[in-house]
C-alpha cells in the first residue's frame, strides 16, 4: 500500500451492476433485503405476531403498512440523497485515496512490528 503494489490475483476491482431501470431497482432491491435480513427479521417477526394477536384484518393491514413505510421512507430518502451527492463524494473519496493508502499501509507496518516484538518479547521472558 505504501509503494503502490498491485498484485493482479489479490487486487479485485468493484465493479456495480450495469441494471438499469426497473429491473435494476429490482436486483438492488433484492440484495438490499438478503443484506440486511439479520437486522430487520427479528422486527418483522414482532410486528408480524403483533399484527396476528391484536385485531382483526383491518387492523392487522394497517400495522404493515405503517410498517412498510417506517422501513421504506428512510432508504427512500437516503438513496434520493445519495443520488444528489454522488458525484461530490466520489471526488473526495477519490482525491484522498492515495494518502489513505499510504496511511494505511503505515498502520498496518506499525501494527506488525509491535505484534513481532511483542511475541518475540513474550517468548523471551
Amino acid at each position: 500500500m505504501i509503494f503502490e503494489l498491485k498484485i493482479s490475483k489479490l487486487w479485485m476491482p468493484i465493479i456495480s451492476s450495469k441494471k438499469k431501470g426497473i429491473i435494476g431497482i429490482f436486483l438492488y432491491g433484492i440484495t438490499y433485503g438478503l443484506a440486511t435480513i439479520g437486522c430487520s427479521a427479528p422486527i418483522f417477526l414482532s410486528i408480524l405476531s403483533y399484527a396476528i394477536a391484536n385485531g382483526g384484518l383491518i387492523q392487522g393491514l394497517l400495522t404493515f403498512i405503517v410498517y412498510a413505510c417506517g422501513m421504506g421512507l428512510p432508504i427512500i430518502v437516503i438513496t434520493i440523497l445519495m443520488v444528489k451527492v454522488k458525484n461530490l463524494m466520489l471526488n473526495k473519496i477519490i482525491m484522498r485515496t492515495q494518502r489513505l493508502h499510504k496511511i494505511s499501509g503505515t498502520v498496518l507496518i506499525s501494527i506488525g512490528l509491535y505484534l513481532t516484538y511483542f511475541y518475540i518479547a513474550s517468548q523471551l521472558f
